[in-house]
């Protein structure tokens, strides 16, 4: 059994800030200002895995005649004559079982993700002020998984029998004589069989992109 497992992870930038300033005043401003521009994130995940490609074919074969001669019988009672047979006949074809196949893939992406806490002391008079901007943003994912067990064969084999200029039989002046010129026979091989495990895939994407968390809280 062959498994073969690939998990493709990317995460863009990231900002997380905090802000906690201790004023000796009540009367200031807090500003937080936060400015994410011209932020691009590509994934390219490819996952594949497969069991398939098997072969168990059965073998060929072939016979040819390209010049019999000739058979005869005469004089007495009772002769039996025969020129033969020409036969081919194809291997059978064989066996095959796979285990299973099994692909997962696994993309996150965290784009200018921006947590802020603002603390600010009782009674203050200033203004809290939070300007967050983000301009120019591109999340591209492209994704491939794939799983099979598949393209497998166990063809039976292939038989040629050509006879391109065959000879005489004959029996002549006695009764009970037995004459054949034999027979030419092709038989293919049996196809064999295919027993494929489980195929399996899994795709997971999450993009998180420009995600603002603020909190403002006042202490005592």
């Amino acid at each position: 059994m062959d498994i073969k497992k690939v998990v493709g992870f990317a995460t863009g930038a990231a900002m997380f800030l905090s802000a906690a300033p201790a004023f000796a005043s009540h009367d200031n401003d807090i500003d937080v200002t936060v400015r994410n521009t011209d932020t691009t994130v590509s994934n390219e995940v490819l996952t594949s895995a497969n069991t398939g490609g098997n072969t168990a074919d059965g073998g060929s074969a072939s016979t040819l005649v390209k010049k019999s001669g000739n058979v005869k019988g005469t004089g007495n009672d009772d002769n039996s004559t025969s020129a033969g047979g020409n036969s081919s006949t194809g291997g059978d074809g064989g066996y095959v079982e796979t285990g299973d196949a099994w692909a997962k893939s696994k993309v996150e992406n965290n784009v200018n993700s921006t947590d802020i806490k603002v603390k600010t002391p009782c009674g203050c008079e200033g203004d809290v002020d939070v300007d967050v901007k983000n301009k120019r943003t591109g999340v591209s994912n492209s994704v491939l998984t794939d799983a099979n067990t598949g393209v497998n064969y166990t063809d039976g084999g292939s038989a040629d029998t050509t006879v391109k200029k065959s000879g005489n039989v004959k029996g002549t002046d006695n009764d009970g004589n037995a004459t054949s010129a034999g027979g030419n026979s092709s038989t293919g091989g049996t196809a064999g069989a295919v027993v494929t495990g489980d195929a399996w895939a899994k795709t997971k994407v999450t993009n998180t992109v420009n995600s603002t968390v603020i909190r403002i809280k006042k202490t005592n």
